[in-house]
């Protein structure tokens, strides 16, 4: 799988890395997985330096956001910070 990650249980952190190409399931599926282990609420830090063509379209991003929002798979999930307007 082209996304992978660690958890730093103690300090609630995310580390996520992507290597190659990588699709809208491999998205969904890195995000259901994070649902199932309930730890959507923690920080993440993604490292996608080593991403590889072919990248996510445009219309590829909004059906990876459409099918999340579908699939409430980001319930419960808030910003980490900026401004909420």
């Amino acid at each position: 799988m082209p996304i992978s990650y660690t958890l730093d249980r103690a300090q609630r952190r995310i580390h996520t890395t992507v290597t190659g190409s990588v699709t809208v399931n491999n998205i969904l599926e890195h995000l259901e997985i994070a649902r199932r282990e309930q730890i959507l609420d923690c920080a993440e830090l993604i490292d996608a330096r080593n991403a590889a063509a072919p990248f996510l379209s445009a219309a590829g991003i909004r059906h990876a956001a459409t099918a999340i929002g579908s699939r409430h798979v980001l319930s419960g999930v808030r910003p980490a910070s900026g401004n909420s307007k």
